[in-house]
């Protein structure tokens, strides 16, 4: 049985991925730096916690995690970087030396999931490993969204009706020139391990994803806010079906924080 850790496996990009891998039939070693006792941590582990092939680890225990046999490694630094944690840095220099003193089986594949926006700052550490490192590879990721989107993230904090200067920061720092729906992404991202590219940019086969998002959840008085933006090519293009249409996956994700904000009614009355 194929065996897969997923650093972040209780954010966004992570649980969608472990979650896949789980219904593949995969064991998965989810890491995490979240509090498991939070109310959306519990919600995803009803998901996923309950399956016999999830076995959660703490971040301050990775170093433990002995990489000897075959593994495939997902490193979500994209959760990572959408968080509000204080710690980041802190959180990056525990994976960086979990990378640089485990004994990595040579047939293992280590996957580093980047935003494709971020200051390369923060991460160099973790970049610079990567680049020593022959098994490592480097994933930019456009925005993605959907159900679980951080409230960092513009769509869902327009959704959460968040103050208007806290959408416009959000629409601000992210990439607005493409959109990923997170469903669409995990089959793609195992079938990423296996390339022998160093460094790949994902990106829509559709254009204008990012914009028709917009359209659908943002207000107008935000448009000449996110008509501006650029952005460097990271790696080699690998081109994606988007397989879920923005109005289907803008619904989806409108639907979810509505679920989840009664189900915490639910609970205050308990």
């Amino acid at each position: 049985m194929q065996t897969s850790v997923v650093i972040g496996a209780y954010q966004f990009v992570g649980f969608h991925l472990a979650k896949y891998l789980l219904d593949q039939g995969e064991e998965v070693l989810g890491v995490d730096w979240e509090d498991v006792s939070g109310e959306s941590i519990e919600d995803k582990e009803m998901e996923i916690g309950r399956n016999s092939n999830f076995l959660y680890i703490p971040i301050h225990k990775l170093k433990y995690l002995s990489l000897e046999k075959q593994k495939t490694i997902y490193v979500s630094c994209y959760d990572l970087s959408k968080s509000k944690r204080d710690n980041q840095a802190e959180i990056i220099e525990v994976i960086a030396a979990f990378l640089k003193d485990s004994h990595l089986n040579e047939e293992s594949h280590i996957i580093m999931l980047m935003p494709i926006e971020e200051e390369r700052s923060m991460y160099q550490a973790l970049l610079q490993k990567a680049e020593e490192m022959s098994t490592v590879k480097v994933v930019f990721l456009p925005t993605v969204y959907g159900p679980w989107q951080p409230e960092t993230m513009s769509f869902e904090a327009a959704i959460r009706k968040k103050a208007p200067s806290e959408v416009k920061k959000a629409i601000e720092a992210e990439d607005r020139l493409d959109a990923l729906f997170v469903a669409d992404l995990p089959k793609v991202l195992v079938e990423l391990a296996a390339r022998d590219e160093k460094n790949i940019q994902v990106q829509s086969e559709a254009s204008n994803q990012w914009l028709e998002c917009a359209q659908l959840v943002l207000e107008d008085k935000y448009t000449g806010i996110y008509k501006e933006c650029s952005r460097k090519q990271r790696g080699m293009i690998y081109t994606i079906q988007n397989k879920t249409a923005p109005v289907d996956g803008i619904t989806m994700q409108q639907k979810h924080f509505r679920r989840w904000q009664l189900l915490k009614k639910w609970r205050e009355l308990e």
